[in-house]
């Protein structure tokens, strides 16, 4: 499996960029007709392009930026694609990107459709009656008026459609392109409007040849999220998001075939092209179900050998001629591709489905283990980037796994809505805190040596009430120390001491308070006063091209950093993003830093230096603990989600939003 390049200074990757879309919401489909390849968009770089599923490489640019747009189909043979683009419909040559037909636009559109012989396209014209009330959001949503069927080779001709539905409409042409099937649901557009037929939904098919409507027909029992899928002269009819019953009927004739249960729910479905084959996916287990479509028996069902996906985004159902099945699954930006019935995973689920949230060193230094919002907890060899294992959290675990973090003694710590757990990654012992609903958390720290620091939030009275909380996170009931009144806190522990950071509400004035706490005892050793300096401005140019989505988080987070030796502390607030360092044991400030920095943050071990991210998010850089100076620059781009420091300084790793990592190998010093 090929892989991007590593950048100067990167020894080794976690994961592989193999199978990764650059946007997180990117359109992807399958490329018929033997689901080898598939089409993935790259809303950045405003392009199209197919690669092969087994390999993940780069078969070909298929659309550029001069034809970007939305896409539809594409043709039942693979060779050709739909695209809208500002000016104009095109049909476009896969392999060369060369555009074979044109139809402009004449006039507003909601939606269009590509028929599966390359030689048809329908465009939904929007109602020109409600575009006013849509625009002054009297009326939710985009009407539909008409449909314009274009017929394109061998002699271009426009045949126009008058559909009963006029909201939520989608088209559907058959492989053949002579049948075009229409569903959608009435709303009003006025008040003294009567409904054109019964139900909700409705559902007609067109022959399209001679623009006669061949049959209509209401989904069975009212099914919602009305589907429809085309093959081999039938047209499948239920609902996409319950397990509402399916039925097939005669695309001729429109006389029903056969209507039974299929298992479906929140899931997919589609037809083999001889409409033979009735194919389901379960989206509650992901497994997909084959049926004979004539008398509805069970052919085989197999289960995906990813296991089941919490969530995804993009699902398509690829049926080949002698009715195996492709699946292809995008969560996050991690495709998965499978086979049906023989179970073959034509993708490599490595390196997560989601940015690295939590990263640590482990057995001396040889073994990296990450961690994120998903079931599962990965070592990597440190040295080479190799998946060495991968460890399946147990339910009750991985429900609360919206903040985890690693902690010593091979603890696991993760907390959620679910409430709280520490799991033990060696012998799976479980300690489970439920949750407290009354409470919000806005800051929570984990120490070198396992002390838990939190600040819990309660409103009562319409005031908060915001409370340091402290105590070890395993073996110790942790309590609050101290309450107070501020914005934008922060608080770490160290060596038997507290430093806590806020703000006040009018933020003109910061506090600043150091307790020596116990597992019994706490109390304050001193608290400071100090002014709050102007927000940080953004000063960058606007060549920096930062995108905002891969930042790890949206507002930049107060921090308190202990040096690794307890001397002193650097405070990172919220407002002005300028850390400075403190004297713990006064109190006194030993300086400010000239830069603004942003989270993720991680000390040195052994010097002086800190990792951190550029104020924007960005950037990798190595800093001066004391002054701020920066030393290296790793990395100008990277976005860093995560960061850990190998206990001989010698490595560190940065996770990044696609889900991999780098490690890197700086010299810290600067020199």
């Amino acid at each position: 499996m090929s892989d991007a390049p590593l950048p100067p200074g990167v020894v080794a990757r976690l994961g592989t960029t193999a199978f990764r879309l650059s946007g997180r919401y990117g359109t992807v489909f399958l490329m018929p007709p033997d689901f080898r390849t598939y089409v993935a968009s790259d809303d950045r770089e405003r392009t199209y392009r197919e690669y092969d599923l087994t390999t993940g490489e780069l078969v070909r640019t298929v659309l550029g930026p001069e034809l970007y747009g939305s896409v539809r189909g594409p043709s039942a043979d693979g060779k050709l694609l739909a695209v809208a683009t500002p000016d104009s419909y095109k049909v476009v040559r896969v392999a060369d990107g060369l555009t074979t037909s044109t139809v402009p636009p004449d006039g507003p559109a909601v939606d269009f459709a590509f028929g599966g012989d390359g030689r048809r396209l329908a465009v939904l014209r929007r109602n020109p009656d409600t575009m006013q009330r849509e625009a002054d959001y009297d009326m939710e949503g985009e009407y539909v008026r008409s449909l314009d069927v274009h017929t394109l080779k061998p002699r271009p001709r426009r045949r126009e459609l008058r559909p009963l539905a006029n909201f939520g409409v989608n088209a559907h042409f058959s492989a053949d392109g002579r049948y075009l099937a229409v569903t959608g649901e009435w709303e009003p557009e006025y008040d003294d409007q009567p409904r054109p037929f019964e139900g909700r939904d409705v559902i007609q098919v067109w022959d399209v040849t001679t623009g006669a409507e061949v049959f209509r027909l209401v989904p069975p029992e009212e099914a919602r999220n009305t589907g429809v899928a085309l093959g081999g002269g039938a047209i499948l009819v239920g609902s996409w998001h319950s397990s509402k019953p399916v039925a097939l009927y005669d695309l001729a004739t429109g006389k029903l075939i056969r209507k039974y249960r299929a298992e479906v729910p929140r899931g997919r479905f589609a037809l083999s092209p001889d409409g033979r084959v009735l194919v389901g996916l379960v989206a509650t287990s992901n497994e997909l179900v084959r049926r004979n479509a004539r008398t509805g028996a069970v052919i085989d069902r197999t289960r995906s050998p990813f296991g089941k996906l919490e969530s995804d985004f993009t699902t398509e159902l690829g049926v080949r001629a002698d009715g195996a099945v492709t699946v292809l699954q995008v969560v996050g930006q991690t495709v998965h591709a499978w086979t049906a019935p023989d179970r073959r995973a034509l993708t490599r689920h490595v390196g997560g489905s989601v940015p690295i949230s939590a990263i640590a060193f482990a057995d001396g230094g040889r073994v990296i283990r990450t961690a994120a919002n998903e079931p599962v907890v990965r070592r990597w060899d440190a040295r080479t980037g190799e998946l060495l294992a991968a460890l399946k959290l147990p339910r009750d675990v991985a429900e609360r796994t919206a903040v985890v973090r690693f902690g010593p003694s091979d603890w696991l710590f993760a907390r959620s809505r679910n409430g709280s757990a520490a799991y033990h990654l060696r012998n799976r012992s479980v300690l489970l805190s439920p949750p407290n609903y009354d409470e919000a958390t806005q800051c929570e720290s984990l120490s070198a040596d396992g002390w838990l620091v939190d600040l819990p939030t309660h409103v009562r009275n319409e005031t908060p009430d915001s409370g340091l909380r402290v105590g070890p996170a395993v073996d110790g009931a942790r309590r609050i120390i101290h309450r107070f009144d501020g914005e934008d806190p922060a608080a770490a522990y160290d060596r038997g001491r507290v430093l806590l950071t806020y703000d006040s509400r009018d933020h003109t004035a910061r506090t600043l308070v150091c307790f020596r706490v116990s597992r019994r005892r706490a109390a304050q050793v001193w608290s400071r006063r100090l002014p709050v300096g102007p927000e940080f401005e953004d000063t960058y140019a606007e060549r920096a091209r930062v995108d905002s989505s891969k930042v790890a988080f949206y507002l930049p987070e107060p921090a308190v950093l202990w040096a690794p030796d307890g001397a002193t502390a650097l405070v990172v607030p919220r407002r002005e993003q300028l850390p400075f360092l403190i004297d713990p044991a006064t109190g006194d400030t030993l300086g400010v830093w000239a830069t603004a920095v942003r989270a993720p943050h991680a000390a040195h071990p052994s010097r002086p230096v800190l990792a951190t991210a550029t104020a924007r998010g960005e950037g990798l850089v190595l800093a001066d603990w004391r002054t701020g100076a920066r030393l290296v620059v790793l990395h100008e781009q990277c976005y860093p989600h995560a960061l850990a420091w190998s206990p001989d300084g010698a490595r560190l790793v940065a996770s990044l939003p696609d889900g991999t990592a780098w490690v890197f190998a700086p010299d810290a010093t600067g020199g």
